[in-house]
This record gives structure tokens, sequence and C-alpha cells, in this order.
């Protein structure tokens, strides 16, 4: 038994087996054409110069503009935000800030604001810890680690203002992940 293309307007409309031998009729509008062996033939199939044409690949999905600005943000935002400390080297690293990171120093800002102090009760030392690390750096001050958050605040706008222009269809330039503190 061999495979055999049933080619209807041009096209495999099936697949059948048969001997090629033995009486057969294809259906009305059809002829049958043995499938050469080892090649692929499917339904759909264009038949055209005595050869089997594999129909075109599906297009890709267009991606909207939305849902590129959302891929280029979380990009953006997974990479962290790089900081140099002009006076505290150990601070020098890449810190989160993901929504949950934003949170925490957003909480941070919002009690040094109102008491003057980090929320472990000190103005002079905050432990706080860097992007894929385990262990905690110290802020040294609460001037300091408000210009952290200064940074981290205006990169996530910013981030946020060209992923917005990004959604819109515009062209956006995304900002350094770059920082420089005290």
């Amino acid at each position: 038994m061999s495979q055999f293309a049933l080619i209807e307007s041009g096209f495999v409309s099936n697949i059948i087996l048969w001997d090629g031998v033995t009486a057969y009729e294809p259906p009305a509008g059809s002829s049958a054409v043995a499938i050469p062996a080892g090649e692929t033939v499917a339904i759909g199939f264009g038949y055209v110069g005595g050869g089997f044409v594999a129909p075109p690949a599906p297009a890709a999905p267009a991606i909207t503009p939305a849902a590129a600005a959302a891929a280029q943000y979380a990009a953006a935002i997974a990479a962290g935000l790089a900081v140099t400390s002009t006076g505290t080297p150990t601070l020098d690293g890449v810190y989160g800030i993901e929504p949950s990171d934003v949170s925490d120093i957003m909480a941070e800002v919002q009690f040094i604001a109102a008491f003057a102090e980090f929320t472990n009760t000190t103005t002079t030392m905050l432990l706080w810890t860097q992007q894929g690390s385990a262990v905690p750096v110290a802020f040294i001050s609460t001037a300091q680690f408000m210009s952290f958050a200064k940074q981290a605040a205006q990169y996530v706008a910013a981030c946020k203002l060209a992923a917005d222009t990004v959604a819109a269809g515009g062209t956006a330039t995304w900002p350094s992940n770059a920082a420089t503190i005290p």
C-alpha cells in the first residue's frame, strides 16, 4: 500500500492508502496522485506542475504597540537601578525596583518624612539588600537614602513615560538605569 493524495482544484483534499492497482475511482472532481516515498504531504498542500507545495507558514502575530511597551517596561524595571555612591562605595550595585521593591522604598521614605529617622529608629544606618544579593548594605544617613529613593522614583517614572509613548505608537528614548548618589 502506498499513500496517494486526492487532488481537488489544485490542492490536496485528502490522503488515502491504495495499492494503485485495485480498481478505485476518486470522488468526482478529484484525481489520485502518488506521494513519493519519504515526501511529507498533508491536506491543504498545493499540487503544482507535478509537485506538492507546502502552504505558507502562518504569519507571526503582529506585536501591538501596547504589548511592545509592556515588554520594554518590564525589561527596564527587571534590570534594576545601577547605583554608584560617591561617598559610600559599599552601596555601589544594582537595586531592585519591581513594584514590591518600590513599595518598600516608599514606605521608608514616608517614615523618614514623618519621623526624621529610619524605620529602625536610627538616623545613621539602614541595612538594605541589593538585587540578587542576600547580603545587605548600609545607607549611612536618611539624606543618602532619600537621594537613592528619588533616583529610583525618577527612573521608574521615566520608564512609565517611555512605555506610554511607545503604547501610543510613538518612539521613546528609554532612560539609563545608572544613578549616582552621595
